[in-house]
This record gives C-alpha cells, sequence and structure tokens, in this order.
C-alpha cells in the first residue's frame, strides 16, 4: 500500500512539474512586446500581451540598437508597467527632440509567481521633428538615385513602405520618386505631407498601369480623389463617368504615367473630351472654358479668340464632334480661327468705313493696343504707359468714378484678375479671404501653373486649390501651419503686403522708393516677418497706412484695397 501512495504521489509531481513546464513554455511563446511611433508627436505606443492572468510587473528599456549597453545610462527609457491580470497593457511614452534618430530597440521581461520570467524585444525607428525638419527633408531633397534608394529603406517603417514589396520592386519605386519629386515638386520637401503624397502618387501610378479595367481605374483615382483633386460629385464628372475612364484607360495603356501631373491631366483630359463630345458647345461655352487648357490651348489664346471672333463662333469647331485626342480638339480650334480670319480679311476689316488701317476692337482700341495692354497687365516688368486710362463708366454700380479705386477695380476686372459678388456689384469694402487675395495675385503678375499640387488639406477640393498651389511652387505664399493653409480666414493687412512683397521680388520688379519713408505709431504691432515688406511698400509708394499715423497691420483687407495694391504694383 505504502508503494502504491508513492507511485501515486510521484505521478501527481510529474503532472504538476508538466504542467509548470507547458506553463512557462507558453509564457515564453505568448508573452509580446509590439510599438508604434507618431512621428508627429514623437510619442510611443508600446503594447504587451501576456497570458498571465494577474497583475503582473513588466519592466521595459529602450536603447540604441546598435549601441553597446554599459550601463543604465546608455538607456533611452526604462520604466515599469503592471497588466490589470487581463493580460494585456499598454503605456504612451514621449520622447524628446534630443533623443536619438534611428533605430530604437525596446526590451521588456516580466516575472509572477507562476512563471519564472517572460521576455520580448521589438525594433521601432524614431526620428524627432526638429531631426526631420534640418535633416531628413532637406536630405530627401537633394538625394540621388541611389542615396534615395538607400533612404527609402532605411525609413521603411516611419514612411509605411512595405519591406518586400520595395525590395521586388526597387527600381520602380525609386524612379518614379526622383521622378514625381522633380516633375511635381521642383525637388522641394517642406514637410512630411509632401513625402507621403510623392508615396502615394508612385502606388497610384503602378496601380493604374497594373489594372486590366476601366473600373478598376475609376475606383483607385476616386480613392485618392485628394491627391488629384478631383471632385467626385461634380455633375461634370459623375454623369459620364463611363465616357471618362474609357478615355482614361486607352491612355493610360497607350502612354504610361510617370508623374502625378501626368495622371491628372491626362484624367482632367477625358474628364474635358468626354464633356465636350456630348454638350452643345455653342450654347455652353462656361464648360468649354473650363476645360479649354487640357486641349493645350491657353486660356489667354481661346479669350482672345472669343473676344475677337464672339465665343460662340469659336465653339462651333467643337460641336457635334466625337473627340478622341487632344490634338483633335486643338487642331478644330486652329482651323475656325484661321477660318473666321480669312473671312474678316476679305470683309474689308469687319467694323465697316472702309480704309487701309486697323478696325477699332469693341472697346475702343485698336487690336495692337488691346494686345499691348494684356502683355503690359500679365507681364510684371512692363512699364504703366502701356496701361491705358479708364474713361468710361464704372462696370460697377457701387464704384463711381470718383471712387479712390475706380481705376484699379475696373482695370483689374476688364483683365480677368478680379470679379464682382454679382454682375454689376464689387462690394469694395468687404474683406478679403486668404484664398480671393491669393488668386488676384497669380492672376494678375501670370503665375498660374495648372501642374501645381498643395499639401494644404483644407485645400482639397477648393476652387483656390489650384491658385494657392500655383502660388506656393513659386515660393510666394505659405499655411497658417504645415497643413493647414487658412481658407476663409479674412487675410491681414500685413499679410497682403508679404504676399505681393514677394511676388514683386520673384518677378525682378525693382521698386523705386518714390513714396514717404513714414514711421507708423502703431510700427511696434506690425510683425517681425512683415516688416521689411510694409516698409518697401510704403517707400515705393504702393502701400500706405489706414491713416496718417496708423498702419493696422492686423487689420483686414478689403477688396478695393486689395486692387489698388495689386493695380499700383503691376504699374511699376
Amino acid at each position: 500500500m505504502n508503494n502504491m501512495k508513492k507511485f501515486l504521489c510521484m505521478l501527481v509531481v510529474c503532472a504538476m512539474t508538466l504542467s509548470f513546464m507547458c506553463f512557462s513554455a507558453s509564457a515564453e511563446t505568448e508573452f509580446e512586446v509590439t510599438a508604434t511611433v507618431n512621428y508627429d508627436t514623437s510619442v510611443v505606443t508600446v503594447e504587451i500581451t501576456t497570458p498571465a492572468r494577474y497583475v503582473q510587473k513588466i519592466s521595459v528599456v529602450m536603447y540604441e540598437k546598435e549601441k553597446v549597453v554599459a550601463s543604465p545610462l546608455d538607456f533611452v527609457r526604462a520604466f515599469d508597467m503592471y497588466t490589470d491580470g487581463s493580460g494585456y497593457v499598454s503605456k504612451d511614452i514621449q520622447l524628446a527632440e534630443d533623443d536619438p534618430a534611428g533605430y530604437i530597440t525596446i526590451s521588456a521581461s516580466g516575472s509572477g509567481t507562476k512563471a519564472s520570467i517572460s521576455k520580448d524585444t521589438t525594433d521601432i525607428y524614431f526620428e524627432s521633428q526638429t531631426y526631420i525638419e534640418e535633416v531628413t527633408l532637406p536630405t530627401i531633397e537633394s538625394a540621388d538615385r541611389a542615396e534615395i534608394e538607400t533612404l527609402l529603406e532605411e525609413k521603411a517603417d516611419m514612411l509605411s513602405i512595405d519591406r518586400s514589396d520595395f525590395a521586388e520592386n526597387t527600381d520602380v519605386i525609386c524612379d518614379l520618386f526622383i521622378n514625381i519629386r522633380e516633375k511635381d515638386y521642383n525637388n522641394k520637401c517642406d514637410d512630411m505631407g509632401t513625402v507621403v503624397n510623392i508615396l502615394s502618387g508612385i502606388q497610384l501610378i503602378r496601380d493604374i498601369s497594373a489594372s486590366d479595367t476601366e473600373n478598376e481605374c475609376k475606383a483607385l483615382c476616386e480613392e485618392e480623389s485628394a491627391l488629384l483633386t478631383l471632385e467626385v460629385d461634380d455633375k461634370d464628372y459623375k454623369n459620364k463617368t463611363d465616357d471618362i475612364y474609357e478615355l482614361f484607360y486607352a491612355n493610360m495603356k497607350n502612354t504610361a504615367p510617370r508623374t502625378i501631373t501626368d495622371v491628372k491631366n491626362d484624367l482632367f483630359q477625358s474628364i474635358a473630351m468626354a464633356n465636350l463630345n456630348t454638350l452643345n458647345a455653342t450654347k455652353n461655352g462656361a464648360t468649354v472654358k473650363k476645360y479649354i487648357e487640357y486641349f493645350g490651348i491657353s486660356q489667354e489664346e481661346y479669350d482672345k479668340a472669343c473676344a475677337k471672333y464672339e465665343a460662340s463662333e469659336i465653339n462651333k469647331a467643337f460641336a457635334g464632334r466625337d473627340f478622341v485626342l487632344a490634338e483633335e480638339v486643338t487642331a478644330a480650334f486652329e482651323d475656325v480661327v484661321k477660318t473666321l480670319s480669312k473671312k474678316g480679311s476679305s470683309g474689308g476689316g469687319g467694323g465697316g468705313g472702309g480704309g487701309g488701317g486697323s478696325s477699332p476692337s469693341s472697346s475702343g482700341r485698336t487690336e495692337t493696343e488691346e494686345v499691348s495692354a494684356d502683355s503690359g497687365l500679365m507681364n510684371a516688368g512692363a512699364n504703366a504707359d502701356i496701361l491705358p486710362e479708364v474713361t468710361t463708366g464704372s462696370m460697377f454700380n457701387d464704384v463711381a468714378k470718383s471712387h479712390w479705386a475706380f481705376q484699379a477695380v475696373n482695370e483689374l476686372h476688364s483683365k480677368g484678375v478680379i470679379d464682382g459678388v454679382s454682375a454689376n456689384v464689387f462690394d469694395p469694402d468687404s474683406s478679403v479671404t486668404r484664398e480671393a487675395f491669393v488668386k488676384m495675385i497669380v492672376m494678375a503678375f501670370d503665375m498660374y501653373d495648372e501642374t501645381a499640387l498643395t499639401v494644404y488639406t483644407d485645400l482639397l477640393g477648393h476652387w483656390a486649390n489650384i491658385y494657392v498651389a500655383s502660388a506656393q511652387v513659386q515660393g510666394i505664399v505659405k499655411g497658417i501651419d504645415n497643413h493647414t493653409f487658412g481658407v476663409g480666414m479674412p487675410i491681414t493687412r500685413q499679410d497682403a503686403a508679404v504676399i505681393l512683397n514677394r511676388t514683386i521680388s520673384k518677378k525682378g520688379i525693382a521698386l523705386e522708393a518714390t513714396g514717404e519713408d513714414k514711421a507708423f505709431e502703431d510700427e511696434s504691432l506690425i510683425a517681425d516677418y512683415a516688416k521689411e515688406s510694409v516698409s518697401s511698400l510704403t517707400k515705393a509708394g504702393i502701400i500706405s497706412g489706414m491713416t496718417d499715423t496708423q498702419f493696422q497691420p492686423a487689420g483686414n483687407l478689403t477688396r478695393a484695397q486689395a486692387a489698388k495694391l495689386i493695380y499700383g504694383a503691376i504699374s511699376r
């Protein structure tokens, strides 16, 4: 009997030992540490799962991956965590600007009454905002092909790059990165949003090139609608998607895109073509004008032709046609202009009256004078004497000839730089928004760039996107932060001065000190970044104070003031 008891006891002990060994092995294999990094805030979130269903103390240390740790002083961080009995715990660790950039190993170990010890490690890649701004972004801007490959491989985790995909498609990804950086962003990477956009563009181009159907292209473009500034609810788009993507898919398979702009241009050209083929062009001139540049015809060229021969006559070139290629639209436009030109020549000048002189245009100027005036307004270095004097009545009921901004408002309106709030109302005393002022600058100084892209999130899908983007690539505007432009906010007098002064400098316009070099009583209120611009424009007589002694830098710029300011600059 005693032998039997001993045998049973041995069985129980063996069973407990095996159970404990299994638990220990389970603890070793199931104990897991993971971590993620928020690069905007430099916060590392450490998460740990453990099979232990009791309060367990877990010790965590963080250290540079390649560094030999000789003492606790070599740790980046060291801290304890406690599970709540559920087998899970997480903790946010704030890293500092002076913490090392590169790979950091996170090692966690837990001990308890039911398991000897459990360990696991993981690696994170960390860069502080200062390091990103001062080192990473400038390096990406200047990196050659080989350096880009090294950078993307090193920072794959930070940039959410699939490492296996990168290893298999290194050449394609790196070549597209270089191309998009150069062509779409002019080799400028002001923030990580630009880098993310480049990577999104790479993936979009690769996916489109690999697509097998028109519906796949549609899904891809709509998924990246923000990147492509595509308004999916616009009636010109949503009512004709089948026609649009039939054209788009054919173009993509014919010529593979190499930049985001390539995709965007092909998409909007397809939208334009689909609309042009189905609308009554002679009755829908606004839609024709909206898309005319996507056929290789400039707005200026189209507007001049319409002004000379009437838009309805020009648009007859597009009526009842079934265009496939942009070149066909361009040829049709050139043909109709030639035809109308020949009719005008054979008709003796079109204005009657005989003689060999130039027939006057509807504005009272000869064609030669009209061209000179346009050129003088749009080219910032032109002389003021070619800008025509306004002698007729006002174009707006609320801007009389006696108004101090009369000439500026009427001239800029006649050239398409500014618009009224309605057909006959300008509303001169209302404030100008930031985006509206930038549009005026872009139109007045001939800076419109249809290929420009901006990373400001509040401009995605907004009508002013292309105007702000055009100014941004020229380096004359900045947002209120790295990701926000400030859409809808009134522009201040000092910010308007800064933007205008940058534009003048960009255009190479020499300002002579013709005005009074006055010191405003509220000069101390002018922001440091605006002082030089305000002083320069004041000395040149382009801008003045709200009163003889007050500049009021934080005051809102009015529509009339904006017109006067811009007109004064282009009249140098």
